[in-house]
């Protein structure tokens, strides 16, 4: 996180990356590497191929180590453990549903995806 502080790019929000693989598929949301919640891929693999297989493909086959100096990755939503937000951040949004929400998504990427469509940048 000190490092991504230190960085010249315009943000609202900054989350944590972690020193092992990146975990924190429930709140994740990125174009290529997790742009859905993975658990409703899981349930539907699971139907058809051993739970163990339907686990490593939806989910464990996501999880990739990103280096501390790669460049900061703007993703829809992220967590990771921890986040610092702007304060304006808390104050122009809220965590409520509208009809257009997912059902399968979590609060934070609600959250999240309500400040990105307000122009806010994220990364981790």
């Amino acid at each position: 996180m000190q490092r991504s502080l230190s960085r010249d790019a315009e943000w609202a929000g900054l989350f944590a990356n972690q020193s092992a693989k990146y975990y924190d598929l429930l709140a994740l949301r990125h174009e290529y590497r997790c742009p859905s919640n993975v658990f409703p891929e899981y349930d539907w693999h699971k139907s058809y191929i051993p739970r163990e297989k339907a686990y490593k493909h939806s989910t464990l086959n996501r999880m990739i180590k990103i280096p501390t100096n790669a460049v900061l990755i703007p993703p829809r939503s992220a967590f990771g453990g921890q986040a610092i937000k702007r304060t304006n951040y808390f104050i122009e949004s809220d965590y409520t549903r509208t009809v257009e929400d997912s059902g399968h998504d979590i609060d934070y990427v609600i959250f999240r995806q309500k400040r990105r469509d307000n122009g806010d940048s994220l990364f981790f």
